[in-house]
């Protein structure tokens, strides 16, 4: 949790035209440097930004652990802002995706299909993907109703809700056959034997 905290300091110093002990940007990149290696060179102000999210949402989840270890098990969230947050921060997923289609061709190629976002939560990756390929055709899964809710109004509020599909749907219950070209299964949301049932159904649902 330091590191994730020294991090997100450095995170913050690179959008803040403030000023701080220079001694103390020193040490700040320095963990950043011991942990990730050249993150931080050259992000942009959105990536700075989704990656903020991201360590305040680990950090924000990190700290709900330790002040109440009796919390139920699951995917418990409803409150609207740590949700997009978290969907803002899984933007990146498909910014990586695209990267490693660099020298992958079939990945490339599975771009210009259908696109099946299990565990679609606000839609974010969903659009995030369909912003990138003018052509693809996106589905987003997800059984989580608060999820829902703001998924499908962020894809009615966006220039892509003509190719933009969100189900309440079990990933378990799909029953569709050679339908997708790539699929992204959110598997640190689900239990083992759900992400196995999940994957069994992803082989016969891609193409």
């Amino acid at each position: 949790m330091q590191a994730f905290a020294a991090i997100g300091a450095a995170l913050r110093l690179s959008q803040s035209e403030e000023q701080t002990d220079p001694e103390i940007r020193v040490r700040l990149l320095a963990v950043v440097e011991a942990e990730l290696p050249g993150a931080l060179d050259g992000l942009d102000a959105q990536q700075v930004s989704n990656s903020l999210k991201y360590v305040t949402q680990i950090i924000g989840e990190a700290a709900d652990l330790f002040q109440n270890p009796y919390r139920p098990p699951g995917w418990v969230r409803r409150d609207p802002a740590t949700l997009q947050a978290w969907g803002q921060a899984a933007r990146q997923n498909i910014r990586g995706m695209i990267a490693l289609s660099a020298d992958r061709p079939r990945l490339a190629a599975a771009f210009t299909g259908r696109f099946l976002d299990v565990g679609t939560g606000v839609g974010a990756m969903a659009l995030e993907a369909a912003e990138r390929y003018p052509s693809l055709q996106v589905v987003g899964l997800d059984i989580w109703g608060p999820s829902l809710v703001l998924a499908r109004a962020n894809v009615a509020a966006s220039q892509h809700a003509a190719r933009i599909e969100i189900r309440a749907q079990d990933v378990t219950q799909l029953d569709e056959r050679d339908a997708y070209t790539l699929a992204w299964l959110a598997t640190p949301f689900m239990p083992r034997a759900i992400a196995e049932a999940a994957l069994d159904r992803l082989g016969v649902a891609l193409v």
